[in-house]
């Protein structure tokens, strides 16, 4: 199933990925590829051990377990729609360093640096495309709460 829509995914994905600089990627997604890997960050979420101890409506940090999922769901998705379109330049390129592909993507380290971003600029870039609307900004606000509630700034 997920194999199978991979593979028919595979032009459009080749298709969607370059290289800038020599060195690294670019690349443009759609709704049909990320809703593909957006399954495929929660079917590898599924798979990891003790993942269900915790109920989703059980309270963490002030923020209920469900909100941290979805998040968690979202990074990986995306990290693994990330290593995907690596794998393809680096078939299309077998010269270029792995490394280099897998730590840079322009347009993310563009909104992010110089790691002055707030959680809620970060939960902007993220809920463009991949999360509901408001979890990583909710899962913030809680934490915020909780520290204060804890003297903790």
């Amino acid at each position: 199933m997920l194999e199978e829509q991979h593979r028919k995914l595979e032009l459009l994905l080749d298709r969607s990925v370059d290289l800038v600089d020599g060195w690294r990627m670019i690349y443009k997604s759609t709704k049909e590829i990320d809703d593909h890997f957006l399954e495929w960050g929660q079917f590898y979420l599924r798979r990891k051990f003790s993942q269900d101890m915790i109920a989703p409506d059980d309270v963490i940090g002030g923020c209920p377990f469900s909100r941290y999922t979805e998040v968690f769901t979202a990074l990986s998705g995306r990290s693994q729609k990330h290593i995907a379109f690596a794998a393809i330049l680096k078939a299309r390129y077998p010269s270029l360093h792995i490394r280099n592909l897998l730590t840079s993507h322009p347009s993310v380290r563009r909104s992010l640096n110089p790691l002055r971003g707030t959680w809620m600029r970060i939960a902007a870039k993220l809920n463009q495309s991949w999360l509901p609307s408001s979890s990583l900004a909710t899962i913030w606000k809680c934490t915020r709460k909780a520290a204060r509630q804890h003297g903790r700034h």
